[in-house]
């Protein structure tokens, strides 16, 4: 059972669905199904950094960003709120993240991402 959330990596070369607690990912030119992302929330929005090195999860209250293919959290952005992030979007320089809450009244909210190791 997922929670409606899915992305592409921009490369074309990851699939992310999010199911329950935890990130599943597969490789869709070569290898299959890789070691999920596992974190104690569900997500509620994931999104995959323009560069295909990071994926952006929304949970509650918070962002979580994970090198995805070192199978490692790089940092947990908290929103200010403790409502699930409804919907995220990085930014074309792969710098920031542009997040919406899922309560009402709460604003657009642009966060710095971390950077990833290469």
């Amino acid at each position: 059972m997922t929670s409606g959330a899915v992305a592409i990596s921009p490369d074309g070369n990851v699939v992310a669905v999010a199911q329950l607690n935890k990130i599943r990912l597969w490789n869709v030119t070569a290898t299959g199904e890789l070691p999920a992302l596992e974190d104690n929330e569900n997500a509620r929005s994931i999104a995959f950094t323009p560069d295909s090195t990071r994926l952006l999860v929304g949970g509650s209250g918070k962002i979580n960003v994970w090198d995805f293919r070192k199978q490692r959290k790089l940092e947990a952005i908290a929103t200010g709120g403790t409502s699930s992030v409804q919907g995220l979007t990085p930014s074309p320089d792969n710098k920031f993240v542009a997040v919406i809450p899922l309560s009402s009244g709460q604003n657009l909210q642009i966060f710095r991402l971390p950077i990833a190791d290469k």
